[in-house]
């Protein structure tokens, strides 16, 4: 059993420091993709999520949106890992599902990874476009 709480100290004080936010703040992604990288060998910005199956997709969107921790742990758990850390659910537990299920489907392929990062890279290129608009 791979205890992720074991690699999420940092994260776990940035929470503290920061509040619970819906967007996490840089310094929380980070090291979030830092944990990850060290656990798996690549970051969320690795998985593209719509290259899992259709049903697979639909649960993640519906884990995420019910905020289903105990559904996300008890998966985490049938495939050798543990998303608690001290009886509560990890800050970020969704991420730590996403990167199980892509460890799982094996999408941490070559032509997925690279599919993947163009995504993200091209996502991240609109979003800083968007956020260089004037509008007035």
């Amino acid at each position: 059993m791979k205890r992720i709480a074991d690699h999420c100290d940092r994260i776990t004080r940035l929470h503290v420091l920061y509040g619970h936010k819906e967007f996490a703040p840089d310094e929380i992604e980070q090291e979030l993709w830092q944990v990850c990288y060290n656990i798996w060998g690549y970051t969320p910005d690795d998985v593209d999520d719509e290259a899992l199956p259709a049903d697979v997709q639909t649960w993640l969107d519906k884990l995420y949106d019910d905020n289903d921790s105990a559904a996300g742990q008890a998966f985490a758990l049938e495939n050798g890992y543990d998303l608690f850390d001290r009886d509560k659910p990890l800050f970020n537990w969704w991420f730590f599902v996403l990167m199980i299920l892509a460890e799982k489907h094996n999408l941490f392929t070559p032509e997925h990874i690279a599919s993947a990062r163009l995504k993200a890279e091209a996502d991240k290129f609109q979003e800083d476009k968007e956020a260089g608009v004037i509008k007035g």
